[in-house]
């Protein structure tokens, strides 16, 4: 009986292994005994792998019973419930499990079997058992990794002498054979990935062996890196004509394979999928390359290069390199610690798996993009912590191009929604095993709006700075916007401004040019709404219900128009705000403080309208315009029932020595509109 005995004091060349069983022997000659053990646990180590074994066994001059052993090898496990050899009958039989990772894939397989062998004398001449053989192995199920038998099958193995024969597989679709001098035969048919016939010779452990127009699933063959989450070829297959040589743990290959229909996806990063594209492959050494390869996407395409580098049979790494040219940007999506991002991009993006983990580099440039500030993720993200299974690791350079827009707190009913400047960039950086990450970068907003008071103030100026990390994720804001109105003694801007403050406290102040108190201020925001006597409360309800339903409309139905209109005409900003709904709403109730006798015109209701549009031309030249619809009552019973047109243009020229402005807004011709230009000439330099 043995308690944690250290081996290594019989047999030295046993790493640190311990036993803990007892074995009781009864023995009266070599034709009698019996000896049975019941081993409880075995540790030891196999190279840098630990191993656990425990059974219980009976062994007689006529047979061998084995039941519930136990072995664990790394993350392997293999369970044997009852096993069986017979000696005298020439007969072995018994059921197993093996579920866990080996060689870095899961697997689950369930199975029984029975051995026929050759007769022998004692349990010491039981290689002799070996000379013939014929086996039949039966698997209920198998899996591994995301591929999953669709039902049970069979496996024969026969030897005869010099000859081994094996066959089975799903439906039938393995054939092996094994001859004198080493020379095998080997053929795979449907339903396996691999399907064609591989012929060589296999001696002293050195293989060189052929195959011509061997089909492979290239899927599948992608399923042995693990990676699908990551990195996912969904179609296409390969005929290959590739000859391998070497040892048989770990040989060499030399050929070609040409593939057709291959199909790639980012799944986070690519909208949808790249391909399908024809592509050859090189093998060489333990190397397989392919490219350059076009993978269409959509209206856009990418350049695909890689090379994978095979190790004992199956390809560990890889490094790939994606590059899309500016003018054929194809879909992207993101979505990194709050910031979720949809649109278009091109650029470099490189893909590596060694050693170390799965990373992620590059330079992207964004154009066509909506990128949302989610404060609720931002909020969740804070402090958390990596452990990752599997390390991944992030170094990413985002720059904005045309038609970039940053939308707060959401997607559906932002507050901000600022349009980037050409060349602003975003720097991310990110260690999933250390649970560490960063993004850091300044967009410069050259236009947008934020909607405040259920109005909307048209941005000015603005800047957007991330200096985040996993301990503190809280982007700050400067930004100024202005709304023009008027009161009786005449029009007036109100401006929102934000001084360097986190989006955490949004808290704007509000100032007007002329300059009025909050409460005026806040009187014009609030449309004037008057609680008269003859408004009962139903009424008042019912119209605040129904003016703020305009908030829907315009983040709904004209978001639609703005884009389509954006899109055909070729802008890079284009939005319209109306208060067509609130203007009638407040009109039919009385609740808007008014004179008695004003007309019921058009300018009414397109009253406080305004449609914004700008472009780009070339990186230093932008050009916006702005047109409000006022109404006025001076103009009541005109054509168009007091509505008039505030028209402003705006141009800003980038030169490398100082930014140029010219604004334009035309209220007097009477002077030939001198008065109503400015120029503007600034420059900024930093001081270090």
């Amino acid at each position: 009986y043995l308690v944690r005995a250290q081996i290594a004091r019989l047999f030295p060349d046993a790493q640190a292994a311990r036993v803990t069983g007892e074995v009781r022997l009864i023995w009266k000659d070599w034709s009698s005994y019996s000896v049975d053990c019941k081993l409880a646990s075995l540790q030891t180590k196999m190279g840098d792998q630990d191993v656990a074994l425990g059974a219980s066994f009976s062994l007689t001059p006529q047979s061998l019973d084995v039941e519930d052993l136990a072995l664990a090898y790394g993350s392997l496990n293999v369970q044997v419930p009852q096993f069986k050899i017979d000696r005298l009958a020439q007969r072995a039989s018994g059921a197993f499990r093996l579920k866990g990772t080996a060689f870095g894939r899961d697997m689950d397989i369930n199975g029984s079997g029975e051995l026929a062998f050759s007769p022998f004398d004692t349990w010491d001449k039981a290689m002799d058992g070996l000379t013939t053989l014929r086996s039949s192995i039966q698997i209920q199920s198998a899996r591994l990794d995301a591929w999953q038998s669709s039902e049970a099958f069979q496996i024969n193995l026969e030897k005869q002498k010099d000859t081994i024969t094996l066959n089975g597989g799903p439906k039938n679709s393995i054939r092996l054979q094994i001859g004198q001098g080493g020379a095998f035969y080997a053929a795979f048919s449907n339903p396996l990935p691999l399907r064609g016939s591989i012929t060589g010779t296999l001696l002293n452990g050195i293989i060189d062996a052929s195959t011509r127009d061997l089909y492979v699933d290239f899927p599948v063959f992608w399923a042995l890196f693990n990676l699908q989450s990551m990195v996912d070829f969904t179609g296409g297959f390969l005929n290959a004509t590739i000859r391998i040589t070497g040892p048989l743990s770990d040989p060499e290959f030399s050929g070609r394979a040409e593939g057709k229909s291959v199909r790639l996806r980012v799944p986070d990063w690519v909208v949808g999928e790249l391909g399908p594209a024809s592509v050859d492959l090189v093998f060489n050494g333990n190397e397989m390359s392919f490219g350059p390869l076009i993978l269409p996407a959509e209206k856009g395409y990418g350049t695909i290069q890689a090379k994978f580098y095979f190790d004992r049979w199956i390809p560990t790494t890889f490094t790939m390199g994606i590059s899309v040219p500016p003018t054929n940007a194809i879909p992207f999506k993101n979505s990194l610690f709050g910031v979720h991002a949809l649109g278009l991009a091109s650029g470099n993006l490189n893909l590596t798996l060694d050693e170390a983990g799965f990373k992620i580099g590059g330079v992207l440039t964004a154009q066509n993009t909506q990128v949302t500030l989610d404060t609720r993720a931002m909020t969740e993200a804070q402090g958390t912590s990596g452990g990752e299974v599997f390390p991944v690791f992030v170094d990413l350079l985002i720059k904005t191009d045309r038609k970039v827009e940053f939308l707060w707190p959401s997607e559906e009913l932002p507050v901000v929604r600022g349009y980037a400047d050409i060349g602003s960039n975003l720097h991310i950086l990110s260690n999933s095993v250390a649970g560490r990450y960063s993004l850091t970068g300044k967009v410069q907003f050259r236009g947008g709006e934020v909607f405040y008071f259920q109005r909307s103030f048209y941005i000015t100026e603005g800047i957007l700075t991330f200096n985040e990390n996993e301990i503190h994720f809280d982007p700050r804001l400067i930004l100024r916007a202005e709304i023009r109105d008027r009161t009786d003694e005449g029009p007036v801007t109100i401006a929102l401004v934000v001084n360097d403050a986190p989006f955490s406290t949004f808290t704007p102040r509000l100032e007007s040019d002329p300059p009025l108190s909050q409460f005026d201020i806040l009187s014009i925001l609030g449309q004037n709404l008057t609680l008269s006597s003859q408004n009962n409360p139903n009424q008042i309800q019912n119209a605040l219900i129904a003016a703020s339903s305009d908030v829907f409309a315009q983040f709904n139905v004209i978001r639609v128009f703005e884009k389509n209109i954006r899109d055909t005409l070729n802008l890079d900003m284009f939005s319209v705000r109306t208060q067509v709904l609130q203007n009638a709403v407040l009109k039919a109730t009385g609740l808007r403080s008014e004179a008695v006798d004003r007309m019921n015109g058009l300018g009414n209701y397109f009253d406080n309208t305004t449609v914004f549009m700008g472009k780009y031309f070339g990186p230093n030249l932008f050009v916006q315009s702005m047109l409000s619809l006022r109404y006025d009552p001076t103009k009541a019973y005109d054509l168009f029932g007091g509505m008039t047109l505030e028209p402003d243009i705006g141009m800003e020229l980038r030169t490398p020595l100082f930014n140029l402005r010219w604004d334009f807004v035309p209220t007097h011709p009477e002077h030939l509109f001198i008065d109503d230009q400015s120029f503007t000439l600034s420059w900024k330099w930093s001081l270090k």
